[in-house]
Order: C-alpha cells, then sequence, then structure tokens
C-alpha cells in the first residue's frame, strides 16, 4: 500500500495546486466571460478613438487644412512680389568745389518700396578723386540726398558716377508697424527752424548757415545728422552736414555749418534730419 503524505494530493499534486485547479474549473465560465467583456470594451475604445480621429481629420481639420492651403497660395504670391524689392533710383548725381583739393558730392536716391527698407554702401567715383566708401540706409519710399563731403581731389573733380554696393533689404513687420506713415512721423518730428544764411561776401571767405535743431518727437536719440543744401533756383548749389550727439526729446539746440569760399546766389536753403528709425540702437532708452 502506497503512502501518501498528509500535503499532497493524488497524481502527485499540491495542496495549493489542487486548490488552484479546481478554483478554475469552477470559474472558468465566469473568466471567459470576463476576458471577453474586456476585450470587447478594449476594442470598442480603440475603436472608438480611430473613428473620431477620421472625423477629427476629415470633418474638423481637413476643411481648415485646405483652407490653409488656400490661403498660403495666396501669400506665397503675394510674398514673391514684395521680396523682388525693386532697386534705389539714382536721380541726380552733383559735385561741388570745397575749397582747395576738396570737393563735396551728392546724389539724390529714392527707395521706390513702401514696405522695404535699404542698408548699403556708396561711393562717388570719377576722374582725379579717391573718395571713401560710405554706408547709407533709406527708410521705406524715402528720398533724399546722399553725401560724400572733402573728397581729396589731383585734378578738377566735376562729375561723377554713384556706386551702391552690399544692398541688403528688410521687410517691415506687419504687426510690429502696421502703419508705417504714423510710425515714421511720430520719430521724425525733427526740424531745423530760424534758419539764416550768411555769405561769404559779407563775411570775409566763409559761407554759413545757422539754425536752431528742435526735436518735437516723444524719442532721444544718441546721433542725429542734419544735411544743409543749398538751392539756386530748382538746383542745389552746396552742400554740409552736421551730426549732434544726445538729442535728447524736448530739446532744441543751435547748429551751424560753413563753407570756405563763396556760395553765389542761394534763393532757398533746405535743413533735412537724418536719423535710421529702424535701427533701435539709434534711441537713447528712457531713464528708469
Amino acid at each position: 500500500m502506497a503512502f501518501i503524505p498528509n500535503n499532497t494530493t493524488p497524481d502527485n499534486l499540491s495542496e495549493q495546486q489542487f486548490q488552484a485547479a479546481s478554483w478554475y474549473v469552477e470559474h472558468k465560465l465566469q473568466l471567459k466571460a470576463a476576458l471577453t467583456v474586456f476585450l470587447v470594451v478594449w476594442c470598442a475604445a480603440f475603436g472608438g478613438y480611430a473613428i473620431w480621429g477620421m472625423v477629427k481629420l476629415f470633418l474638423i481639420e481637413y476643411p481648415g487644412y485646405r483652407q490653409m492651403q488656400r490661403d498660403a497660395g495666396v501669400n506665397y504670391v503675394n510674398f514673391a512680389a514684395l521680396e523682388n524689392a525693386r532697386p534705389i533710383d539714382v536721380r541726380t548725381v552733383q559735385v561741388f568745389a570745397a575749397g582747395a583739393g576738396k570737393a563735396d558730392a551728392v546724389a539724390t536716391v529714392r527707395n521706390p518700396n513702401a514696405r522695404f527698407a535699404a542698408t548699403f554702401r556708396y561711393q562717388f567715383v570719377g576722374e582725379g578723386a579717391t573718395p571713401s566708401e560710405l554706408e547709407g540706409f533709406l527708410l521705406p519710399g524715402e528720398e533724399k540726398p546722399l553725401l560724400s563731403l572733402g573728397i581729396p581731389t589731383q585734378t578738377s573733380f566735376r562729375s561723377a558716377r554713384l556706386e551702391i554696393r552690399d544692398v541688403q533689404w528688410a521687410r517691415l513687420d506687419a504687426h510690429e508697424i502696421p502703419d508705417w506713415a504714423a510710425y515714421r512721423t511720430a520719430r521724425m518730428a525733427l526740424s531745423g527752424e530760424e534758419v539764416v544764411f550768411t555769405p561769404a561776401q559779407t563775411q570775409g571767405q566763409v559761407s554759413r548757415v545757422t539754425f536752431t535743431v528742435k526735436n518735437a518727437s516723444a524719442y532721444s536719440y544718441w546721433n542725429v545728422r542734419f544735411i544743409v543744401l543749398l538751392y539756386r533756383g530748382q538746383s542745389i548749389a552746396a552742400v554740409n552736414a552736421i551730426d549732434l550727439s544726445s538729442l535728447r526729446t524736448g530739446e532744441s539746440r543751435p547748429a551751424s555749418v560753413t563753407w570756405f569760399e563763396n556760395v553765389p546766389s542761394v534763393t532757398k536753403t533746405e535743413i533735412r534730419p537724418e536719423v535710421n528709425i529702424l535701427d533701435q540702437s539709434a534711441f537713447i532708452a528712457p531713464a528708469g
């Protein structure tokens, strides 16, 4: 007769194994039902998520995507047109004697682009002179004179051509500057007033323009150049410039420029401020 230990059951099963097997047999149908419910719920959840994704894609996002494509096409055409900035227009170039062995040159230039600003290098080139290469800028839609003063000359320097190089265009940000005219007006409230031209024949060999600079804007500037143009009729007869540093908002300041020769028959004097109001480093930050 075989001996069976108290902690085992027939067929070499432990008591725990026997109890587990018995529990499985008794609950087999319930386990199968629970697994079936779990799989149904999981499939329903996954299928519902997939169906929602399809609905969201085709009924909600896709129409917006198609509209975005259409808008992008329109914007691309406009952007391409804007990117093709028209070149700087050079109107006139003039050269004037500026004393022994020197000359001044001026060119009237225009930026024909309403939403593009330009920075560049320029030089007046002609026989008998070696003028320096200078840096310049043009604000959107701006027309102004470019100067080169005190050019050393070896012979008579009577004519020149303007060469503009390394032009860099920058398009105005429509969000930051939606109204360029208002932006410019607020920052360019700079003027030269009480202008007096004194010709050389009344004070030896020096012609002089005196004026009062006024900064009526709400902004202060590290440096502002004031270009002085003397006209004979409709034509420029002489040019000069003065740089004023630390020009504060609300400030008035006397200024003057001189020519060491006679400038005859002057009929008009024009004072033009020049500062790159698109360059934030040009502004003095408010105190405090």
